[in-house]
């Protein structure tokens, strides 16, 4: 049976159901903990990727280049944060062998380490008990994490690439104008929120303790993961921009606490989405 056939009263308890679980289950804490973790990997992430790229004679500039790329993508202010390990990282007179390694496995660690917190609020969630050891926990995180770097970088690339990419677009066909450009943008923003849905189906999928259930492109939760996290990205970043006073509270501190809120945002709308489906799965347990 489709979710879309349930009426209007079942979705209205699910929504009370996944309200009163939210609650219960502390999601508040553990999208804490998964912004925490996640704030940790950023900065061994970027020391790796610029020691990888003198280890394998990599140009500099094009890692740093990407990064900062990538960086547009966050909300107003977080990039700052980026800036400040780039430029530190920059300064070093050519990376040797061990800390590039050192800093790839803290990276790796600190990244797998926020991906167990969305196992653990998972199994949370559809009240299944977390017994998987820590190896498991960490072997079903390293998929999730290279779901989350190709999904995630899709959605990114095309956020942040797509305007220099329809741009190369629009030379080689022969229509343009306002009317492709505005098709484009519509385009491309379609497609990275479709890489965002289809990452949060793949941590529903992967992530819970749980024998593994059939396939599905997209759930209620995915989407309503994918709408929050929007929503949140779009409206923070417009706040942060235009009526925030971090600066003014945080100062030099400013882009780190952007950075780690807006994590905590995220990990809230994955795990609420994951409430949603097993609200869903409940409901209709008791309904059969």
């Amino acid at each position: 049976m489709s979710e879309t056939v349930l009426d209007p009263l079942s979705w209205r308890a699910i929504l009370r159901s996944t309200m009163r679980r939210v609650s219960n289950d502390r999601v508040n804490v553990a999208a804490g903990a998964f912004a925490y973790r996640w704030f940790l990997s950023f900065f061994p992430t970027v020391i790796a990727l610029l020691g990888i790229s003198t280890l394998v004679t990599l140009p500099q500039h094009l890692v740093v280049n990407l990064i900062h790329g990538v960086t547009r993508a966050l909300p107003s202010g977080a990039a700052q944060v980026f800036t400040v390990a780039i430029d530190n990282a920059t300064k070093r007179t050519g990376a040797d062998l061990a800390t590039t390694l050192v800093a790839s496995v803290v990276a790796l660690w600190s990244a797998t380490a926020g991906m167990v917190i969305l196992e653990e609020g998972l199994d949370m969630a559809y009240g299944i008990e977390a017994d998987r050891t820590f190896l498991e926990q960490r072997l079903v995180a390293l998929p999730l994490l290279l779901g989350g770097a190709i999904l995630g970088g899709a959605a990114s690339a095309l956020t942040v690439f797509g305007p220099q990419l329809g741009t190369l677009i629009k030379e080689s066909v022969p229509f343009g104008g306002a009317a492709f450009a505005a098709g484009w943008t519509l385009l491309r923003w379609l497609f990275a929120l479709a890489s965002m849905n289809l990452l949060f189906t793949l941590l529903y999928y992967l992530a819970p303790n749980r024998p593994r259930q059939r396939w599905r492109w997209t759930s209620a939760g995915a989407l309503i993961a994918t709408v929050i996290w929007a929503l949140v990205s779009l409206g923070f970043s417009l706040y942060t921009s235009n009526f925030g006073s971090y600066g003014a509270t945080y100062g030099a501190f400013a882009g780190v606490a952007i950075l780690i809120f807006w994590l905590y945002l995220t990990g809230l709308a994955i795990l609420v989405g994951g409430e949603v489906n097993a609200a869903i799965e409940r409901h209709r347990a008791a309904a059969s």
